[in-house]
């Protein structure tokens, strides 16, 4: 009878732990393809303007789509990692309003790339 249950228990621990594994894939698939395209991104306009970004060489459409990939890796992260979401969602709001905020702020917010790397680290290790 007891043993019955624990078996049951064990069955119900192990499908959560698979759940748990596919949430944290995919944010991190999420996280990984916002990461890839920002940096592309950024290196692109860079390089295209000897080392100096220039409003002439940025793409605001490239930036909107940027934007949106941080959304979605905030969205997939929300049930992973709820605190790391919040700050995706910030970095996809200062790529959709156009960098309001100056780097203090963005060290303040924590999503300079130092403190999404070191967040990153941490979601690999689950």
């Amino acid at each position: 009878m007891y043993s019955e249950a624990l078996i049951e228990l064990i069955d119900i621990f192990r499908g959560e732990r698979r759940y748990n594994k596919k949430l944290v894939d995919t944010a991190l698939t999420a996280i990984s393809t916002a990461v890839v395209a920002t940096r592309s991104y950024e290196a692109r306009v860079t390089r295209a303007e000897g080392g100096f970004v220039k409003a002439t060489s940025r793409s605001r459409d490239e930036e909107m789509r940027i934007g949106g990939l941080w959304q979605a890796a905030a969205i997939a992260t929300r049930n992973v990692s709820p605190e790391f979401a919040n700050r995706l969602n910030e970095k996809a709001l200062y790529w959709l309003t156009n960098f309001p905020w100056g780097a203090e702020e963005v060290l303040a917010r924590g999503i300079d790339w130092s403190s999404i790397d070191e967040s990153l680290k941490e979601l690999l290790a689950r």
